[in-house]
Order: structure tokens, then sequence, then C-alpha cells
């Protein structure tokens, strides 16, 4: 007799997950599979823009750079979510056999914290998703996802370059092909 193969899928996931509160484990699917679309959308993105070719080597790198910066930070918050509530229980058996455990904190997030709060509208509710991965998706797609139309220009050198093509106006231009 085969035994039928269970697919992984999200609901899957939420009832494996009983220790997550308000549906986490659904959020950190979810930011963990826009991660995905924004990676094998990234080329596509930079050739619409026209981050293409050798002279635009520094606007790729930068592009790929803050997507993987983005993409790290987002799984280290990830993967500390998840040892959490193993330190915490450890700490607590340490204690209570009479050991004096110590922490090292490397980043509390207060500057993360600082910036959320400073954007937030007077009034708008902190709510557990404003420190989630899921902002570390936002952000990026918001500050770094390739959108501006790049044109090649000659230096004072004479070497090609890539820059942002701008408007009349001077404002930058978003490139059509991403809208």
């Amino acid at each position: 007799k085969k035994k039928k193969k269970k697919k992984n899928n999200v609901k899957d996931a939420i009832l494996k997950s009983p220790k997550d509160s308000n549906g986490a484990a659904f959020l950190r699917i979810i930011a963990s599979s826009r991660l995905r679309v924004i990676h094998l959308n990234l080329a596509k993105a930079l050739e619409a823009t026209g981050v293409t070719g050798q002279s635009t080597g520094a606007a790729r790198g930068a592009a790929l750079s803050a997507f993987e910066s983005t993409k790290q930070r987002f799984f280290g918050h990830l993967l500390q979510s998840f040892k959490a509530r193993t330190v915490i229980g450890a700490l607590r058996r340490d204690i209570k056999e009479g050991w004096a455990p110590v922490v090292q904190v490397v980043s509390t997030g207060a500057a993360l914290l600082n910036r959320r709060l400073e954007s937030m509208a007077p009034g708008d509710d902190l709510t557990e998703g404003a420190l989630s991965p899921k902002g570390y998706v936002l952000g990026y797609l918001e500050r770094a996802f390739p959108v501006h139309q790049m044109v090649t220009v000659a230096d004072a050198d004479g070497n090609e370059v890539t820059e942002p093509l701008r408007d009349a106006e001077g404002k930058l231009v978003i490139s059509r092909e991403i809208t």
C-alpha cells in the first residue's frame, strides 16, 4: 500500500506551530515567499530600468547588495524568533538549578523601533507586525527595489557610467515597464 505524501502548505505550517500567536507562522511564510518573488523578478526589474551591460556594474551591484542584505536581516530576525522560546526556557532551567546565566545582547532593535515609530501617524496602533520580518520585505520594496529608469552617459573622462534618468524638472523617471 502506497502512503500519500503530505503536502507542506501554509495551513500545515500554522497547525504545526501551536505556540505561535496570531498566525505569526503564517506571516513568516508569506514574507519569505515574497522574498522569493522579489528574487525571481529582480533581474527583470534591472533590465526594465536599463541596468544592463558592463557600464552598469555599480548600479547592478548596489541593487543586488541591497536585496541580499535585506534578505540576511530578514532571515536573521526569523531565526532569532525561532530561538527565543528555547533560550528563555534554558535560562529559566539554569536559574532554577542555581546557575547565573549571562546573555549578551548584540542588538536591541531600538533603532528599528524608533524608525518605525517615527513613520507612524498619530493614532496608529503599534501592532506586533510593526517589528516583524515582514517589515524588512516592505522596507526593501519601498526604498531599494529598482524602479527608476537608468541611462548610460559619459563621465568627464569619457568613461561610460550609469545614472538615474531625470525629467525636465529634475525628478527621477520611473520605468514604464516596471509600472
